[in-house]
């Protein structure tokens, strides 16, 4: 698990050492599974260095987006990197642009260890969600967990059927919770005993996705 930070010193130093630097240029991205691919590059380029430096150049190249790309692939790949410097021109513009994008980070790191989790536990952990401002209410009745976000525009109307899908929409109201939001959020998370493999690909990718649409 790496550390995000910007620095304005327009060298190759940071911490007073000479870092390794990778500057991305012309790349164009469509999705946030190539936005993985390309964190996971970056790791593996340089595997035993603990803090790499990154210019990011390319109007096309969300430097938010790789942060947290950066930082769920260090939670899921072996990595001596400690820390990603995004070398800004503008360095209080960066730090203010990417803040929301943290609460990302804590709801995918989330989600990853839910799905390392026995089942139980895991409907477990999403009732006791209301430390984040989330009402919670569990339906005995009907197995169901309701989870609400108040605002005042429409959002989200989520439905679970799986394990996933409850990971998935857990994780997307922790990070929405996390940033802050105006809009009314809903879910209706089934309670089930069926064991299954989740899939975290798919599952940090939806997330994100979710996220970025509540946030634009």
């Amino acid at each position: 698990m790496i550390e995000i930070a910007f620095d304005k010193n327009d060298n190759n130093e940071f911490l007073n050492q000479i870092r390794p630097a990778i500057c991305i240029k012309d790349e164009v991205l469509s999705s946030f599974d190539e936005y993985r691919q390309m964190a996971q590059q970056i790791l593996e380029q340089y595997p035993k260095e603990q803090i790499i430096l990154i210019r990011n150049n390319s109007e096309e190249i969300s430097s938010n987006l790789l942060a947290v790309a950066l930082f769920v692939q260090s939670c899921l790949m072996e990595t001596k990197t400690e820390c990603v410097v995004f070398k800004v021109k503008e360095y209080e513009k960066a730090l203010n642009s990417y803040k929301p994008y943290v609460a990302l980070t804590i709801a995918l790191k989330y989600a990853i260890r839910l799905c390392n989790q026995p089942i139980n536990d895991v409907y477990r952990e999403i009732e006791n969600m209301s430390y984040l401002g989330i009402n919670i209410k569990r339906d005995y009745i009907m197995k169901l967990i309701l989870l609400t976000i108040e605002g005042n525009k429409d959002g989200y109307n989520l439905k679970t059927n799986s394990l996933e899908e409850a990971i998935i929409a857990a994780s997307t109201f922790k990070a929405i919770s996390l940033k802050g939001t105006n809009k009314k959020h809903l879910a209706k998370i089934l309670i089930t005993n069926k064991e299954e493999i989740v899939n975290i690909d798919k599952a940090i990718n939806i997330i994100t996705n979710n996220f970025l649409s509540d946030i634009n």
